[in-house]
């Protein structure tokens, strides 16, 4: 059964650590639908009794949402960044116990897939820097602690590393092979994708169900960048790219790689090929200095990311490249946060009544789950 949109009234101005902050004025010039019906999963709240608080976006998948709000007044009027999550089509619900607090361990929330946000938060305890990471039931709220291990790069039900498993006594010793941590109860599994290779450092990696894609930085005998991806069913590594360009941030499609870099010169890319590294290699150039490429996300429409709205200084536009185009479609609520699902995208919209999680499907704007106020 197809989800029930859930629709927006109006829109107040909130800003947000990316694109966040919006009206309502342009969207029928700009041909976006931002539907004005009314939805008994919003809430009785009106305009006037909601306190705006800007919401990014976590993560979304097929299964429920994960966002954030940023400075929300408590019952005792101090501000904090409560995390919420739910199916699409409610209103989202929030999750204390996953709340950063002064007294709690740095956490950092990773992604989604499937029913589970993935996170992971800092130990205090000297040596190998290990990271607790959690996986937490989107839908129930039931938290699973899924062990120790470094710093985690990628998640799509494992978990991927290639940050330094232990100390050496110089630098240069570092270990920093591309590791799979696989929670089996008590007894963990550790696998070795690509062993450590002296002078590698990883840059950026991104996981599907099949295939881990990884990009990495290189002085020998140049300086140079490369991407790799695993066959992840049976180990096989793909060579796909050396290049000179600075690579910056990696994603998967079910039948591509995406990757955003740099030249020399400055000029941003966003580049595409297939995952088997046939075929050429497709490059769109990003002309806006204020795209957020570092934060791009890849679905079967293509490679997604966030820009300021030349027509409309308050919003956002969603900016879609497929090979060497580029779909443009206007938020004018603005946005904060992105996600791609199959054909689809979503984004988090701060503010009063109007905040909560929105699709995109085609140039139509929706939507689909709320925040209490």
């Amino acid at each position: 059964m197809p989800h029930r949109d859930i629709a927006s009234r109006s829109a107040k101005p909130a800003r947000s650590p990316h694109f966040r902050a919006g009206i309502l004025t342009a969207a029928l010039a700009l041909g976006v639908v931002v539907p004005l019906a009314g939805s008994a999963q919003a809430g009785p709240a009106t305009a006037a009794a909601c306190q705006p608080t800007p919401l990014t976006l976590i993560g979304a998948s097929s299964t429920g949402l994960a966002v954030q709000q940023t400075g929300k007044p408590n019952a005792d009027g101090a501000l904090i960044d409560p995390v919420l999550t739910g199916a699409i089509g409610k209103r989202l619900t929030p999750r204390p116990g996953l709340d950063p607090t002064p007294t709690s361990s740095l956490r950092t929330f990773m992604t989604v897939v499937g029913p589970n946000l993935a996170w992971y938060e800092y130990l205090q305890r000297a040596g190998s820097r290990p990271k607790a990471i959690h996986r937490t039931n989107m839908l129930t709220g039931v938290d699973t602690l899924d062990g120790e291990m470094p710093q985690p790069g990628a998640f799509n039900g494992d978990w991927f590393t290639d940050e330094v498993p232990s100390y050496a006594p110089l630098p240069s010793d570092w270990q920093r092979p591309l590791l799979r941590y696989r929670p089996t109860g008590t007894d963990p599994l550790l696998t070795q994708l690509i062993p450590n290779v002296p002078g590698v450092i990883g840059v950026s990696m991104a996981a599907d169900a099949t295939g881990l894609l990884r990009a990495t930085l290189a002085t020998d005998p140049t300086l140079h960048y490369s991407l790799d991806l695993v066959k992840l069913s049976t180990g096989k590594v793909t060579h796909l790219l050396d290049t000179t360009e600075v690579i910056t941030r990696v994603a998967l499609t079910a039948h591509t790689v995406a990757w955003a870099s740099t030249t020399a010169d400055g000029t941003v890319k966003i580049n595409q090929r297939r995952r088997t590294g046939a075929g050429a290699l497709t490059s769109y150039v990003e002309t806006n200095p204020h795209a957020d490429v570092l934060h791009l996300v890849a679905g079967n429409r293509g490679v997604g990311y966030l820009v300021p709205d030349p027509g409309n200084p308050a919003g956002t536009a969603l900016r879609i490249v497929s090979g060497t185009t580029a779909q443009q479609v206007a938020l004018p609520l603005g946005g904060s946060g992105l996600a791609a699902v199959g054909t689809r995208f979503y984004t988090a919209v701060g503010g009063g009544s109007e905040a909560g999680v929105y699709r995109v499907t085609g140039n139509r704007v929706r939507r689909v789950a709320t925040v209490p106020c």
